[in-house]
Formats: structure tokens, C-alpha cells, sequence
């Protein structure tokens, strides 16, 4: 662990019982201030606490697979991970784990969509946000206005053909003014938009992922 801001950096070793894990992040655990790293390898959900330096397993009933690359990172939001994954029957869908309360549970994704589509999971504004990608659909940009309430899935904007936005959007974060920082994945380009999607700026880039955190945790 590394924090950049106060030159702080802890080397810890993994759990001896675990060979590998599917999905990872970390946490703040506001009601013992403490900073806890999780790991997830099928049922088992093993945290690093910083402040006791130990390790603890806990097992979860919830069934998923890992879709591998970028989507093993949660992302952080009312202090818990959030991970885009795989049913057992390959429909995509949003698993939670929840830092304090040591439980993995689910998130429903907007009932318009076809949930064997993939999507980029992201948080943008204080909310849960998907884009669509790899689709013969137009992009749309949807965000759970509501947290943990499938009916308060709105769409933001979409882009209405391929001309005017790219096949895999991926939002990275937002402004105060409400413009939207994207990646363009398939053509590595990053841009501006309004928060009507309309494209302000563009620059190529030569990252595969670009993954950005604008506060503290």
C-alpha cells in the first residue's frame, strides 16, 4: 500500500491458504478507521486490515465468475466495492461488498438491458454508472440516481449513431460544471463531453486502461 499524498508505504504478505483471487480493491472501514484490502477468490473473501496488520476469511453465498483484465478493480462508492461480473449462466451483473459490514451481496442493472451484454462499470458523481460497448446498440450512458434501486436506473445521454461516439465508452470521472471525462477504448482516445454527450475535446493516448481517482478515499 502506498499513499502518495504523505509518502506512507506498507509491504504485507497474502493469505498462506490463498493461491490466487478473481477480483480485488480497497476500502475504508469508517467505523474502526481503518483501511482494509480485499481479495475475492470464488466464495472466500479475504481482508487486510491496516490497522491490526492481519488477515481475516469470511465466505459469501453469492456465485460469480471474474471477467478478467480492468473489471477485477472495484470501485469504491458508500463505503463499498463494486465489481461488473459474470453470472453462472454468463449474464453480466454488479456484485457489492460491503467494507464495515464484511458481506457481498448484489446490485440489479437496469431492466431495459440485455444482461448478457458487456458494460463498463464505473462511479461518476457520487453514483453507479454503466456504458455500453462491443454492441450493435448506440452507447448510452446509465446512472442509479438512487443507490440500490433498480427504477432509478436513468439513462444521462446516449449518442445516437456510431458516428458521434465510439463503440466502447468507458466514463472516468466528472467535473463540478457536469462535463464528463471518457475513454474510447477501442480507438485509445480520451475526451471531454458535455453532460449531454456532445464531444468538447479529444486527445489520442497510447494506454490500453486509463483509471483515475480524483479524491481520498
Amino acid at each position: 500500500i502506498w499513499n502518495p499524498s504523505t509518502g506512507l508505504k506498507k509491504r504485507f504478505s497474502k493469505p498462506l491458504c490463498l493461491k490466487f483471487s478473481h477480483l480485488c480493491g480497497i476500502g475504508y472501514d469508517s467505523s474502526t478507521d481503518d483501511y482494509v484490502v480485499v481479495l475475492l477468490s470464488g466464495k472466500e473473501i479475504h481482508c487486510f486490515s491496516t490497522r491490526s496488520n492481519s488477515w481475516s476469511c469470511t465466505t459469501s453465498t453469492v456465485l460469480y465468475s471474474p471477467m478478467g483484465g480492468y473489471f477485477d478493480h472495484g470501485f469504491l462508492l458508500n463505503g463499498a466495492l463494486h465489481w461488473l461480473v459474470q453470472s453462472h449462466d454468463f449474464n453480466v451483473k454488479i456484485i457489492v461488498f460491503d467494507v464495515m459490514e464484511r458481506r457481498l451481496s448484489e446490485i440489479p442493472l437496469p431492466r431495459q438491458l440485455k444482461e448478457n451484454r458487456l458494460y463498463h462499470l464505473r462511479v461518476l458523481g457520487g453514483c453507479l454508472c454503466l456504458s455500453l460497448c462491443f454492441s450493435t446498440g448506440y452507447p448510452k450512458l446509465w446512472i442509479m440516481k438512487e443507490y440500490k434501486v433498480q427504477s432509478s436506473w436513468t439513462v444521462l445521454f446516449g449518442f445516437s449513431t456510431f458516428l458521434d461516439g465510439p463503440n466502447d465508452f468507458a466514463p472516468i470521472c466528472s467535473t463540478k460544471n457536469g462535463e464528463i471525462l471518457a475513454y474510447d477504448c477501442e480507438n485509445k482516445i480520451l475526451m471531454r463531453l458535455s453532460d449531454k454527450g456532445k464531444r468538447l475535446e479529444q486527445r489520442r493516448t497510447r494506454c490500453n486502461h486509463i483509471f483515475m481517482h480524483s479524491e481520498s478515499l
